[in-house]
């Protein structure tokens, strides 16, 4: 990829301040409680400039369709424009200042992120919130390295998730300072539990109003009391995998973003394939396989918190192993030349991936993981031989 910047200075500083709008609407759209008119009409108009500033920093739409694309059933699925505002924001600033770092290396661009932080003290007035004012630095900062130095998806998708993770616990640590003036234990426990209290209570309401709507008190002999708590008390022990899981889908979709507009051209797209790959580590299936037989081991007593932790670890690989899965059954229903009995395997497969059951995914996971092991395995002795 050349790192020659073909953009006038003009174009430059104005991807520099789309840059700092977007940083500062994330923070500001959350904090300040603008009316929700208001708020959807910023929103709307910070997707628009956010697919223009892709596309310029592009040179061509074509390469931002599928961004479009995914804002588009951000606004069919969600209803509001503030989420799509929000993505389309952290998403385009994001690429944008991995552009800026790859085509117009320069000691200004370690001083931008600053603005944002400077405009949202100022009027926010909070540190949790001028955290938030940062949150794309870090993951641009991975994006930028990735590219430059041609990494893999895996490792790329690593990179941008740890630095959206780093982002995440620091603003999480600043607003239980906010909240008690110190950082501790204690402090960050009282902090989760009353996020899980409030959010059993408001659950609860829900399935109570929606109970009430229906007309099925009677019909429905569950204890919805005792079923929201045991819900909500199984999500947060599974938080920590939850936020991972999340910060590595936002990972491949930045960097599937950034890919396609640092690679237009079909000899740039050509020098890309590598970094499109994605092969998962034997370190990864072992580590897999270890967390999935600890977590059904260490379920009671004083191991019942180890268990915890292995079950977070293997539901954070999960999704890689699940990739996996699927490329292997393609390659295999492939191998003796397309047929509809391999295609619709291959859909069915998918199909129970997409129900989001348990046991599927577990099952598939392992399956990814043998694969792993058995490729690492075959390749080795080839290369003995």
């Amino acid at each position: 990829m050349k790192l020659i910047d073909k953009n006038p200075i003009a174009e430059r500083l104005a991807l520099c301040l789309y840059f700092v709008l977007a940083c500062s609407y994330v923070p500001l759209c959350l904090f300040l409680g603008i009316n929700s008119a208001v708020a959807g009409a910023i929103s709307l108009a910070v997707c628009v400039l956010g697919v223009f500033a892709m596309s310029r920093a592009a040179g061509t739409f074509k390469a931002v369709i599928g961004f479009a694309i995914i804002l588009g059933l951000f606004l069919f699925f969600g209803g509001s424009l503030v989420p799509a505002g929000i993505f389309s924001a952290f998403a385009s600033a994001t690429c944008i200042y991995a552009h800026l770092h790859l085509r117009s290396p320069s000691p200004f661009l370690w001083g931008l992120p600053i603005i944002p932080l400077i405009i949202t003290l100022l009027t926010v007035g909070s540190l949790s919130a001028a955290a938030i004012s940062l949150i794309t630095l870090l993951p641009a900062l991975a994006l930028a390295y990735s590219l430059k130095n041609g990494l893999g998806r895996v490792g790329a998708i690593c990179r941008i998730s740890a630095g959206i993770c780093a982002i995440t616990v620091v603003t999480f640590l600043l607003a239980v300072y906010s909240s008690y003036g110190e950082v501790s234990f204690a402090s960050v426990k009282q902090t989760v539990d009353t996020a899980k209290e409030a959010i059993t209570q408001l659950l609860i309401a829900v399935a109570h109003e929606a109970e009430s709507a229906l007309g099925a008190s009677d019909a429905i002999p569950v204890n919805i009391e005792e079923t929201v708590s045991y819900a909500t008390g199984i999500a947060f022990n599974v938080l920590p995998a939850i936020i991972v899981i999340f910060a590595n889908v936002i990972g491949y979709i930045l960097h599937s973003m950034m890919l396609s507009i640092e690679y237009v051209s079909l000899e740039d797209k050509k020098k890309a394939l590598p970094m499109m790959s994605f092969e998962m580590s034997v370190v990864s299936a072992i580590v897999f396989l270890s967390s999935l037989v600890l977590s059904l081991i260490l379920t009671s007593g004083k191991t019942e918190l180890y268990g915890a932790a292995a079950q977070n670890v293997m539901f954070i690989l999960i999704p890689g192993l699940v990739l996996t899965a699927l490329g292997g059954l393609r390659v295999l229903t492939m191998k003796k030349g397309p047929s509809c009995l391999g295609t619709l395997v291959y859909m069915g497969v998918i199909f129970l991936i997409a129900s989001l059951n348990a046991f599927v995914l577990i099952a598939v996971s392992v399956a990814g993981a043998i694969l792993i092991i058995a490729s690492h395995v075959a390749r080795a002795r080839s290369e003995k031989s």
